[in-house]
Parts: structure tokens; C-alpha cells; sequence
């Protein structure tokens, strides 16, 4: 009589883990390939997109697919919040904060 119990190992793989924040001066702009991306510290992603305005020189961004600016330099990122410039505007440094919000340089 065999008592043998037929016992399979099975190996449980992790969830990988949440993607961490862009680190501090991660930026696009138009020298960045398109569909470049940047996540901040929610974990929201931003993406290049082509700009709709303004001049070629500038860029469209996208957070988590949706577009959030339509002509702008350059975007980046400081200890996971991101900032946005339009040098042509003169409208100075912005955050996004549910919205862009005038701020002092990242």
C-alpha cells in the first residue's frame, strides 16, 4: 500500500511594488522622446503629448491621461511635486496643486 502524499510546491510570486516618485530633476520637454513620463509622489503619471498651442518649441503634458497643459517649456520634479514653466507667458513658476498654482522656482 502506498501512503505517499503526492506534494507540489508551488512558488506565490509578490505584486511588484508601487512605483517610487521621478527622482528630483527629472524633466520634459521637447528634446524628450515622445511619450516620456514623470511620476510624482501620488503616483500620478504625467506624459509628454505634442503641444496645441503657443510654439514648436513647447510641449502638451497629461496627468494620468488627461491633458492638464497645452503649450508649455518644461516640466519637472522636486522631492516628488511637480512644476511647470512657460517662459514665453512670463506667468513665472507654477505646482500643480488639483490645478497649476503660482509658485516659487523647484
Amino acid at each position: 500500500m502506498n501512503t505517499a502524499s503526492n506534494l507540489f510546491a508551488v512558488a506565490v510570486e509578490a505584486p511588484p511594488p508601487p512605483p517610487t516618485f521621478s527622482p528630483d530633476g527629472t524633466t520634459l520637454d521637447i528634446n524628450s522622446p515622445a511619450g516620456a513620463q514623470i511620476i510624482d509622489s501620488a503616483r500620478a503619471t504625467w506624459t509628454k503629448q505634442s503641444q496645441t498651442s503657443g510654439t514648436p518649441a513647447q510641449i502638451g503634458v497629461a496627468r494620468n491621461g488627461v491633458r492638464v497643459a497645452n503649450s508649455i517649456d518644461l516640466l519637472t520634479i522636486k522631492a516628488g511635486i511637480v512644476y511647470q514653466k512657460d517662459f514665453l507667458s512670463g506667468s513665472g513658476w507654477m505646482v500643480w496643486n488639483n490645478g497649476w498654482v503660482a509658485s516659487a522656482a523647484p
